[in-house]
């Protein structure tokens, strides 16, 4: 539909893979798409995908459906399904102020972990062993050592145990990086709101790997459209096995769908 040329205009930067500073060992080492030539250039073929701004990104996928004939309905809210026949045959859409029933042969779930389909919901199993806690904030200025996230044109998310759990370093643009800490749910138990943000900085200080890439570095807003004053966020809960993916009707997809692992940050890619 188009999105890949509008995404290649956009200016995501391109991630050819990923490095890794694991366990006991501290040397770095890599996976990446493709090899590098012996003196350290990149073949021209290439194999790459986009880091992207979540709400850029959107926009333009958004923008490239309706260019192909969609129909989108901003500012709507989807509040239940409708069933006819012991299947899904549609849902009502909360739409300036009016509740409309809206038809479909086939419903796509894509509501993330929320869930919209009750039976999807019900058959998730949550994995108690992978029961984490994610803090993360998208810093300015931050720095671009080659050994860790690449070059600036051509990046790698750099992942990094650490004692708490660990680090996610990943460049949005030259002057932008997300990074975020997963750990334990019981170890970040207490620790909400103000809490949690020290002890998310305070262990990216002891991390020898972030610290010289943060220093010198802020946390910046503006990144969630709903509440562009926030720096700061965090998410729970997200590890399950889902029991199913589609029935009479309907079909979900991505995290609606299914647990992804954020370690190997394979985004869109298995969704």
């Amino acid at each position: 539909m188009g999105a890949e040329r509008a995404l290649n205009a956009a200016g995501f930067v391109r991630k050819v893979g990923i490095t890794f500073v694991w366990g006991e060992g501290r040397r770095p080492w890599d996976a990446d798409f493709a090899s590098q030539n012996e003196d350290g250039s990149f073949p021209a073929d290439t194999e790459f995908v986009w880091h992207v701004e979540r709400a850029r990104y959107d926009a333009i996928l958004v923008d490239c459906a309706r260019r192909a004939g969609v129909e989108i309905w901003s500012e709507a809210r989807a509040a239940r399904c409708l069933r006819r026949e012991g299947r899904v045959a549609g849902a009502v859409v909360e739409r300036k102020g009016e509740a409309v029933r809206v038809s479909s042969r086939m419903l796509i779930d894509a509501s993330g972990l929320n869930g919209f389909v009750e039976e999807a919901r019900a058959a998730r199993k949550w994995l108690a062993d992978l029961k984490n806690v994610a803090s993360y904030g998208y810093f300015k200025n931050a720095r671009w050592p080659r050994i860790y996230p690449g070059h600036p044109d051509k990046t790698r998310t750099f992942i990094c145990s650490r004692p708490e759990g660990w680090f996610w370093y990943i460049p949005l643009g030259r002057g932008l990086v997300s990074v975020g800490l997963v750990a334990r749910a019981a170890q970040a138990r207490r620790r909400e709101g103000r809490e949690m943000r020290e002890l998310f900085l305070a262990a990216a200080r002891r991390a020898p790997e972030l610290r010289p890439l943060l220093d010198g570095a802020s946390l910046v807003a503006g990144m969630d459209p709903s509440n562009p004053e926030r720096d700061f966020f965090t998410a729970a809960d997200w590890s399950y096995e889902a029991g199913r993916a589609a029935g009479p009707g309907w079909l979900a997809c991505g995290d609606a769908a299914f647990f992804i692992d954020p370690l190997l940050s394979s985004g869109v890619l298995m969704a």
